[in-house]
């Protein structure tokens, strides 16, 4: 299991989230559960020359509630949390 680490932006983008959603932190706990155990299963970007970054989306099991697009680089150690979408219900 890799440890986790966010950038500002993520954390930012999850406390706003927060307030409108009420289950953001147990959708993003399991993200984090996901991507500790098995962050190869994301889609790998690649640009040339660059260090692959991959992107995740989780599934949306409560049609009131969002789903989370990440990007991410990971190592044997930790997965680094780039960014991250908070999407809708309405645009999922």
């Amino acid at each position: 299991m890799r440890d986790i680490r966010e950038e500002p932006a993520v954390s930012q983008a999850l406390d706003t989230a927060r307030e409108l959603y009420e289950r953001i932190d147990d959708i993003y706990e399991s993200l984090q559960w996901r991507l500790s155990r098995a962050p190869e299963d994301g889609i790998e970007l690649r640009s040339e020359g660059d260090a692959p970054i991959y992107l995740f989306i989780t599934r949306r099991d409560v049609p009131t509630q969002p789903s989370l697009t990440v990007l991410y680089e990971y190592d044997n150690q930790c997965v680094s949390l780039l960014a991250v979408d908070v999407v809708p219900p309405s645009r999922s």
